[in-house]
């Protein structure tokens, strides 16, 4: 089991005194607050509950340990162990930990001896400690007579708290220890669950595990960590009589998450018999919500967030753009943040710190550009919303993981002139082929050998000397390829080889040319996705439409032409649409368009089509900026909505958002030129549904 400093201090006091030892002589021995005793009393009988010793107090004797003789002897062992040494950073983190947990001003005298190193060191610590608490609008105060102390509310006293703990406990022996409610061992890794009881960790664990099927779903190990941290922390606050008082973001637009909170809190109160009010509630589902919960796709659904969808592909389109590399292609990157950004922008509303994460240090250094781009376009895209640097961190290991996904195709070939021995030259190559994948062919030439040579073969001419005279364009490098010169090179490729495809594009064309063997029920739902898709092309079409009074009238002036053929019973219809629209901003930004959507189960059949208006309207974009609305495309379905028909509605919503060229097309085109883009989609739907039933 894990005892701090100080509690090994008492506890060897208590083993000393075995008759027992006054309250007021803990105190002076140690020179704190009868109050610092009695909290860290209340810790130690904790962590003994495990051992079978006990902690009695007699009113004349004071404190003394009651247990049998071999267990005695079992903590006397273990508090005269060699204790653990915390790197100044860990250690750092300890005594923000104990900042956060008291109640009264801490002398530096006290943290001296509880860390086992100088007032000086601790003084260090406190001025790094500090840049970080201002970090969170927290104010160290330091009074000369009573110590150290902070001016912060609740919620970001907790938020801070539960973050460093769980920043600095590891995943796999957390997991170990609490499954198990083993003792937490003296280690690094379980070093910091001390500053929360260990029967409250127990507690939540077995709390949590009643809603396992629907948390599991939805989060990974280290978020539930996290969960299982924040509840074990707020538990600890609410028995000392801390409560959240004022919190502001009381919304219950997601009931799943705070029918989900109020869940567990109503199980939490059986078993530890406490009271969870209104606001308890209310911010433990605000830190549900900041876990990876899977964001609806269906742009059907009133849970779609079409501003959001705009916004991540706007992110996406931008970095694909400054990092020279395409990753509008990539729906699952599409997907995936969508998801991550999501839960992120949740988090916002009641952050929980990150610190000292070696894997967001690594993918801040290793993809240093892309980062950079990353966090640059973040800000620009979402400039209402401040990302921590961890957070961009792990937006930025999305577009790294798409990276790896799509590795470049090696079909590039160099010309290197080397007139070095063959040592250097094989080094040479060898570095080519390690740090620039592109490059399929290398050819290492002399110079007495360049009139032999078909210079068109090459994409590039590298040369380890000056040649002067020599009329084409080449690199000069140095024999070991430095750094910079491959950072250079690459930003040569990605200038001159912009449409460098990727090993999965040359494979699925080449996949293309061959015709898979298909059964006949696969050949029987292909023929109906082929027959949906036509249905859709068929009723499209580019109208011209007179404006009324309001868009609400002229929507349902479209749905009542549409009578008959399309839908039935427009009013009711029409109400759905425009309930949609009152709910958020359709308009899509620095275009005339906006896409008016909805299913219901009036309607016959999936139809898309555009309307241009006499005149516009002055609406509302999803960016909440105004802009002119001259064109309506309607996009609407029977309710239930088929896959197949999610599939191809879907794709069309996408297309409107995908590319500078798609929303140029949607806001200007003509008809053929806006039938020839859906058709283009549809094939390549129709291709991917192929391809999925064939393998």
């Amino acid at each position: 089991m894990y005892f701090s400093y100080r509690e090994k201090k008492i506890l060897k006091l208590l083993i000393q005194h075995s008759a027992g030892i006054p309250l007021a002589n803990l105190s002076r021995l140690l020179n704190v607050s009868n109050r610092t005793i009695y909290r860290e009393l209340s810790s130690i009988e904790s962590s003994l509950a495990h051992s079978q010793i006990k902690l009695v107090k007699k009113r004349t004797a004071g404190y003394r340990l009651v247990g049998e003789t071999v267990f005695l002897k079992q903590l006397q062992e273990n508090l005269a162990r060699k204790d653990n040494v915390l790197d100044s950073t860990q250690r750092q983190s300890a005594i923000a930990c104990q900042i956060l947990l008291s109640d009264e001003e801490i002398k530096m005298e006290s943290l001296a001896i509880d860390f086992n190193v100088s007032i000086t060191t601790i003084h260090s610590d406190l001025k790094i400690i500090e840049e970080i608490f201002e970090d969170f609008q927290i104010r160290l105060k330091r009074k000369k007579s009573r110590g150290i102390g902070i001016e912060v509310s609740e919620e970001v006293r907790r938020q801070l708290l539960s973050g460093l703990i769980n920043s600095e406990t590891n995943e796999y022996s957390f997991f170990q220890f609490i499954s198990k409610s083993a003792q937490i061992n003296e280690t690094d890794e379980l070093y910091f669950l001390h500053f929360i009881a260990a029967e409250t960790l127990f507690v939540v664990y077995q709390a949590l595990a009643k809603e396992t099927n629907y948390l599991n779903s939805k989060m990974d190990d280290s978020r539930l960590q996290q969960i299982i941290i924040f509840l074990a922390v707020t538990i600890d606050r609410v028995k000392q009589g801390h409560f959240i008082k004022k919190f502001q973001n009381k919304k219950k637009e997601d009931f799943e998450l705070y029918s989900t909170a109020e869940k567990i809190m109503v199980d939490l109160k059986e078993t530890t018999h406490l009271e969870f009010p209104e606001n308890e509630i209310f911010f433990f589902s605000v830190q549900l919500g900041g876990i990876n919960y899977q964001v609806s796709q269906n742009i059907f659904l009133e849970s779609f967030d079409v501003e959001l969808s705009f916004r991540v592909k706007a992110l996406i389109g931008d970095v694909s753009d400054e990092f020279h590399w395409d990753f509008r292609q990539d729906e699952m990157l599409y997907h995936d943040l969508l998801t991550h950004i999501s839960a992120a922008l949740k988090r916002l509303l009641a952050p929980i710190p990150e610190m000292n994460n070696p894997l967001l240090e690594k993918i801040k250094k290793e993809y240093q550009e892309l980062y950079q781009i990353t966090a640059k376009n973040l800000n620009i895209v979402f400039k209402e919303d401040k990302f921590s640097l961890n957070e961009v961190a792990y937006i930025v290991i999305h577009f790294a993981a798409a990276l790896e996904r799509s590795p470049i195709q090696k079909n590039l070939s160099f010309l290197v002139v080397c007139p070095s021995g063959i040592g250097t030259s094989k080094m040479l190559e060898s570095r080519i082929r390690k740090f620039l994948p592109e490059v399929e062919t290398i050819k290492i030439s002399r110079i007495s050998n360049l009139n032999k040579i078909d210079y068109k073969a090459y994409d590039m001419i590298l040369s380890t000397v000056f040649l002067p005279g020599f009329r084409l364009e080449y690199k000069l490098i140095s024999p070991l390829l430095m750094e910079k010169e491959i950072q250079e090179i690459k930003t040569y490729i990605q200038q001159a080889f912009p449409n460098l495809s990727s090993i999965q594009e040359m494979t699925a064309k080449n996949e293309q040319k061959i015709v898979p063997a298909t059964t006949p029920i696969e050949f029987e739902e292909l023929y109906q996705a082929m027959k949906m898709a036509n249905t859709i092309l068929e009723n499209f079409d580019l109208k011209d439409i007179q404006r009324r009074n309001s868009v609400e009238e002229t929507i349902l002036e479209i749905c009542a032409v549409l009578e008959g053929s399309i839908l039935e019973k427009p009013e009711e219809v029409a109400r759905t649409i425009i309930e949609r629209y009152q709910m958020a901003p359709l308009g899509i930004p620095n275009t005339n368009y906006a896409l008016f959507h909805g299913v219901d189960k009036n309607i016959k059949t999936p139809f898309f089509s555009i309307y241009e208006l006499s005149s516009g309207y002055e609406i509302e974009s999803i960016e909440h900026t105004g802009m002119q609305l001259k064109r309506i495309l309607l996009m609407i379905g029977p309710d239930p909505l088929s896959e197949m028909n999610k599939e191809f509605l879907g794709r069309i919503s996408e297309s409107i958002v995908e590319s500078d060229l798609n929303m140029e097309i949607y806001k200007t085109g003509t008809r053929d030129i806006i039938y020839k883009l859906l058709s283009k989609l549809f094939v390549e739907e129709l291709k991917k549904i192929n391809e999925d039933k064939a393998g």
